[in-house]
């Protein structure tokens, strides 16, 4: 089983792609504001 923070992980990452092609927001832009947060 995974470990819940391998599921929130995985989950930010598929809500980054997502929301990062509807916005045509660079995603390696999304994952570093996200990379700073944590």
């Amino acid at each position: 089983m995974y470990n819940n923070g391998v599921n929130r992980f995985a989950y930010l990452c598929f809500l980054l792609i997502f929301f990062g092609k509807n916005r045509k927001i660079k995603i390696p832009d999304m994952l570093t504001q996200t990379g700073n947060r944590f």
